[in-house]
């Protein structure tokens, strides 16, 4: 299922709505299946799309514990590496975005317009900005819960404002993933403080 442009409540409200006649149904989404949110990107620089993977790239690990363990590093929305992390913070054109995200050297060879490429199954699809001037999330696993579709997309868009306005050094000083708990729960609460969650009581 693909649903329109929304924002703000008239999105809860639609989100409510279709979910609400998925259980009239009885359609159901397993822990495999997977919500990809997107997120109009018109206004982002070939560098706040870079910055948005070097971000994601460190704090993925918190993202990925708040989805079903088989959809991180499933084969269709696959983590950012080391080697591909500490390459983004390298990246200093947009000609450079366009070779790492498309890996190719030559870039007469890329089709911009081409719409299903390997290059868009991460769990963030930078190839979606070049595509549709969108920033798309593939991690979540698919859910028929409202609530959490809502919450989910709202903590990603408050994600993406505070990468757009945080300077490139900021965002490049950031640490890769981190694999252990303890550091893993200091990198969460950094991330909440960054974006400034504030409380939401959606049922």
């Amino acid at each position: 299922f693909t649903s329109p442009k929304m924002s703000g409540d008239a999105a809860y409200e639609l989100i409510r709505g279709i979910c609400n006649r998925f259980h009239e149904l009885g359609v159901q989404a397993d822990g495999c299946t997977g919500l990809h949110v997107h997120f109009d990107a018109a206004d982002f620089t070939w560098e706040d799309v870079v910055k948005t993977g070097i971000a994601w790239a460190s704090y993925q690990g918190v993202f990925g514990s708040m989805v079903a363990r088989c959809r991180y590093r499933n084969s269709y929305c696959y983590p950012i590496d080391r080697e591909k992390f500490e390459a983004l913070k390298q990246l200093a054109s947009k000609s450079d975005l366009v070779s790492y995200v498309f890996d190719v050297r030559n870039l007469g060879q890329v089709d911009l317009t081409k719409k299903y490429t390997h290059h868009r199954y991460h769990a963030v699809n930078l190839h979606s900005w070049f595509f549709r001037q969108t920033m798309e999330f593939r991690t979540h696993h698919g859910t028929t819960n409202p609530g959490r579709i809502y919450h989910w997309a709202f903590v990603l868009g408050s994600f993406l404002e505070w990468v757009k306005k945080t300077p490139r050094e900021e965002i490049n000083a950031l640490p890769f993933d981190q694999p252990d708990i303890e550091s893993h729960a200091r990198h969460f609460w950094r991330l909440v403080e960054a974006i400034k969650l504030p409380e939401m009581a959606v049922e």
